[in-house]
């Protein structure tokens, strides 16, 4: 069971610009309130932080309806990013499963790719049962920001919506709160 303060996940929606745009500025990333609304080929989830609604994670889905060079068509989990102070809370992987629930949606596969050095990423979705299948220099006309590394393209056989356990909810558990 979790807190009165534990983190939430859910699908960003245009109402959710402002908050979106603080938490890229804080990060020094540009901002992802461009992709709202959702749109088919995309989807922005979030993890914020009741009652205030502070968002402390953002993360990504793109649908590929067609396949480009050695990269297949499907649903891909797109970027993660968790503020910092948030870190190591299981917050990135409550996204993850999160987006993977929404893929479930729509297809039986979902697709992940990084580079070869994010050992943290690799780790995370290996233990969620992604399996390497290529080593690429590109995917869908994105490359590694270090030109000596490679991407590794991951495959994942979704369980269906209704296999997902109640143990995978949205919400973070006890472990997890960030009071």
């Amino acid at each position: 069971m979790s807190s009165p303060h534990s983190p939430l996940v859910r699908i960003a929606e245009r109402g959710d610009a402002a908050a979106i745009d603080a938490f890229c500025r804080n990060l020094g990333i540009h901002s992802w309130s461009p992709l709202l609304p959702e749109a088919e080929e995309r989807c922005l989830s979030l993890a914020y932080l009741p009652p205030t609604g502070q968002v402390i994670g953002i993360a990504k889905i793109h649908h590929h309806p067609l396949p480009e060079g050695d990269a297949p068509a499907g649903y891909y989990l797109g970027g993660i990013y968790v503020a910092e102070q948030y870190r190591h809370r299981g917050i990135g992987r409550c996204l993850t499963e999160f987006r993977l629930r929404k893929i479930a949606e729509h297809a039986r596969q979902a697709y992940y790719f990084t580079n070869e050095r994010n050992i943290a990423s690799q780790r995370l979705h290996a233990s969620l049962g992604f399996e390497r299948i290529a080593v690429l220099s590109q995917i869908f006309a994105l490359r590694p920001d270090d030109p000596d590394t490679r991407l590794w393209l991951y495959r994942l056989q979704v369980p269906r919506p209704e296999a997902w356990s109640p143990s995978n909810s949205t919400t973070l558990g006890p472990a997890a709160d960030v009071r």
